[in-house]
């Protein structure tokens, strides 16, 4: 059944499965599931308070904790031990995009001007100008970066203290990321004051030499700094998001976007960004062309 899942992936169903789901399924035979079960379930979950959500889970949430039911159902129902697989119909509320946090010019300047030392400004700066998730960024070494000539990082691992070291994602994940010159020379600088480790060496690690724990590097470092800019405290996926705003700000090219985020699917991309694209770009596109047309047809006209 977990042929097709990824180790991490299997990880997390476990989890959801003996904290959130089991206890509250109770001893009950798989084929006593029905829809109307399941959908208390999913009430119960969404619901129930947690530290993490005061108010009550999203509905987002819900439908990751219950992925690993509805995979047993589906194999079930496939193996002939269900007649079908019992599943009710859920919430599924689209997050509005111009709700999703991200900085401004001038708030990602402010930000980058109260933090702390020279690595904490390109570590910032790093995820701000590429757009590499911060599982990404923490799975970079030297030996990924091409600073001469035309400057890339090639994207090809990440790193979660859930399942370690591990192949980026997904193919449209991997990839090559150009960079600035500027960037390129700030790594080099970087690159000198740290003795000049060897390619397999992470570009990015915390000051005793470790791999980032991003939630302690938030709490000493990027809160810290976020309250002397006078912002409101922010996660590493903010800074990423912040990338793609500026770029489908200044560009209008959702493919733009797409590629420098490495999203899996373009409609994503649309969805999430469209509201930064000109309202009244092409607006007059037919217009020129039939203006245009008309100079030449008269032109071309005996």
């Amino acid at each position: 059944m977990l042929a097709g899942v990824r180790p991490a992936t299997a990880i997390e169903y476990r989890r959801g499965l003996e904290n959130d789901v089991l206890p509250r399924a109770g001893a009950v035979r798989l084929g006593a599931l029905d829809a109307r079960r399941i959908r208390k379930l999913a009430y119960d979950l969404r619901e129930e308070t947690t530290p993490r959500a005061p108010s009550g889970r999203s509905w987002s949430t819900v439908r990751r904790i219950l992925a690993p039911l509805s995979v047993m159902l589906s194999a079930a129902t496939e193996d002939g031990v269900i007649p079908a697989r019992p599943w009710p119909r859920l919430p599924t509320p689209r997050r509005d995009p111009t709700k999703r946090r991200h900085l401004s010019i001038e708030e990602l300047a402010r930000l980058l001007a109260a933090l702390p030392t020279p690595r904490d400004r390109l570590l910032v700066r790093f995820i701000a100008e590429t757009g590499l998730r911060i599982s990404e960024l923490k799975a970079v070494r030297w030996g990924d970066l091409e600073l001469d000539g035309d400057p890339v990082v090639c994207v090809r691992r990440r790193h979660r203290l859930l399942d370690g070291e591990q192949e980026t994602k997904s193919e449209r994940s991997a990839g090559n990321v150009p960079i600035t010159a500027e960037l390129a020379r700030q790594l080099k600088a970087h690159r000198l004051r740290n003795g000049q480790p060897s390619p397999e060496r992470l570009v990015f690690t915390a000051e005793d030499g470790r791999r980032i724990d991003e939630a302690n590097y938030r709490r000493r470092v990027l809160d810290p700094a976020c309250a002397r800019a006078g912002i409101p405290s922010i996660g590493f996926h903010v800074l990423r998001h912040t990338h793609g705003s500026i770029v489908a700000a200044a560009t209008r090219d959702v493919r733009a976007v797409q590629r420098r985020l490495r999203h899996a699917s373009a409609s994503f991309t649309l969805e999430t960004y469209v509201h930064l694209l000109d309202d009244r770009a092409g607006v007059d596109a037919v217009a020129k062309a039939l203006a245009s047309g008309g100079r030449a047809d008269k032109s071309q006209s005996p």
